[in-house]
Order: structure tokens, then sequence, then C-alpha cells
């Protein structure tokens, strides 16, 4: 089986990636997370300064096609 790195956001795969913060497909959510006010997914994961997550739709499928495979 093949490893991916990134993390799962209500079903979505959101992968590393090189950028700000700005550019970030989660920066909306921690922005708005009262439960983590003083953190973020970044801080969370350790990454490095110009990188964030940016949404998957192709490794989001494949985890939503083989999880209904499964069934």
């Amino acid at each position: 089986m093949e490893k991916i790195n990134g993390i799962i956001v209500e079903g979505k795969v959101y992968k590393e990636s090189r950028g700000s913060c700005k550019d970030c497909d989660l920066r909306k959510r921690c922005m708005l997370d009262e439960e983590r006010f003083d953190t973020t997914y970044c801080s969370i994961f350790v990454l490095g300064s110009g990188e964030n997550f940016r949404h998957s739709p192709e490794l989001t499928e494949r985890l939503n096609n083989s999880k209904t495979k499964e069934q």
C-alpha cells in the first residue's frame, strides 16, 4: 500500500505543500477554530516556514473510492 502524507478533514485530503499561509486551503478553518485559538494546523503538524496545506481532489477521490470498496 502506498504511503501518503497529509491530513483528512471532513472527508477531504489535504497534502503538505509549499506556499504562504494566505494560500493555505485550511487558513479559514484555523482562524475560526476557537478550541485551538493559539494554534494552527501548521504548528500542530510542525510544518516548516513557507509550507501549508492544499486540498487534493485526486487523493480525496481515491480515499472515498477505497472506502466504498471496503464496505
